[in-house]
């Protein structure tokens, strides 16, 4: 086992699941603010919440509906700059499923209707039972390190 390297964290874990660790359970993972004003601020995830309700209420507020839109829904906008005016293009929404799927904490749906999340490995587990024959070192579940 190793102990996490985040600061504030006390948890040991064993090496082959430290990626995974960091990547979704540690709540002291660092975060980054995407909003340029905060001028790079990074704080653990564990205040990044209280962060973006102390600061960015508004913005949370006036999206929030975003949370719940499904990628079919959502419409790719690139903004051209010019000498002129810049123009705003509106692409209708991605149908097709060739996309590069790399968020280690959204979920997707697999081919069998399953959500999956991609794990530490590159591989995507839904934690569900196995469909075929286990092995005897496994649990029969899917996942990076069971199954």
């Amino acid at each position: 086992t190793v102990a996490c390297p985040n600061d504030g964290c006390t948890v040991k874990v064993s090496r082959s699941n430290l990626a995974n660790h960091l990547a979704i359970q540690c709540y002291y993972s660092p975060i980054t603010c995407p909003d340029p004003e905060c001028q790079n601020l990074k704080c653990a995830k564990k205040f990044f919440l209280e962060h973006l309700t102390n600061k960015h209420e508004q913005f949370l507020l006036d999206n929030y509906e975003k949370l719940w839109q499904k990628p079919e829904t959502i419409e790719r906008m690139t903004i051209v700059q010019s000498n002129e005016k810049p123009q705003i293009h509106v692409e209708a929404p991605a149908s097709s499923n060739n996309d590069v799927f790399d968020d280690r904490l959204e979920r997707t749906q697999n081919k069998f209707g399953r959500y999956a999340r991609l794990g530490s490995t590159g591989k995507f587990y839904c934690g569900d039972e196995l469909d075929g024959c286990r092995c005897s070192c496994c649990n029969g579940r899917c996942g990076p390190s069971n199954g």
